[in-house]
């Protein structure tokens, strides 16, 4: 096991009390995933998005089940796209070609939680991504609701640091002025507000408040 992927098992049961952790294909961004016993929830799975769970994952995302689908006010705050088969081969393409690194969070066969790391290929060859920015790779995530306030969002976020650390690259993000939930939540996992010159922000949005990460703790 590589130092980054020890490092991330270590943080994980130090922080959550993770047991029997597998990372997996731990040398590719693309590509890592885990399995692992998480309090509260049971097995869990982070995985790459693939074609075998468009159906969980439509449902979780379209909210059809509120013991594991995402509400209507949490798909709001989320990146939102449509679920039909010509979206969701569209990202699975974008995942296959190792463009974005996009992933899955899997229990009882249901998908509760989606991460995105957008046009990561673009970030780590220092090209610019759609937003105009070469040095911090963007990213989204989504947790159900149910699994809200027992440190998976936290966790999911210390998975995509050790993506970006396996990537070489920083990350940042963007939020609603008036969510005032993830701005705390932001800040709470290593990332700062941005200052004019940290990243490129598009005219159209800077009056939106941009976070980069201040610490990737894969990396000490």
């Amino acid at each position: 096991m590589n130092f980054k992927a020890k490092r991330f098992k270590e943080i994980a049961k130090e922080k959550w009390q993770i047991e029997n952790m597998q990372v997996i294909h731990e040398k590719d961004p693309f590509e890592v995933c885990l399995d692992c016993d998480f309090p509260n929830i049971g097995k869990l799975s982070i995985v790459p998005f693939s074609k075998k769970y468009f159906k969980q994952f439509g449902q979780f995302y379209d909210g059809g089940d509120p013991k594991w689908d995402l509400s209507a006010k949490s798909r709001s705050l989320s990146d939102q796209h449509d679920t039909n088969m010509d979206t969701l081969s569209d990202i699975e393409r974008r995942v296959t070609s190792k463009q974005d690194a996009r992933y899955i969070i899997i229990t009882q066969d249901h998908v509760i939680g989606y991460l995105n790391m957008e046009e990561l290929d673009l970030i780590k060859s220092g090209k610019k991504n759609y937003f105009g920015e070469d040095k911090h790779a963007m990213i989204d995530i989504a947790i159900s609701d149910r699994f809200h306030g027992i440190g998976l969002g936290s966790f999911s976020i210390l998975f995509l640091k050790l993506v970006a650390a396996i990537a070489g690259v920083s990350l940042y993000l963007v939020t609603e002025d008036d969510n005032l939930r993830a701005k705390k939540f932001y800040l709470k996992n290593g990332f700062q507000k941005a200052v004019p010159g940290e990243i490129f922000i598009p005219v159209n949005l800077m009056d939106k408040p941009w976070y980069i990460l201040k610490d990737n703790e894969i990396f000490i």
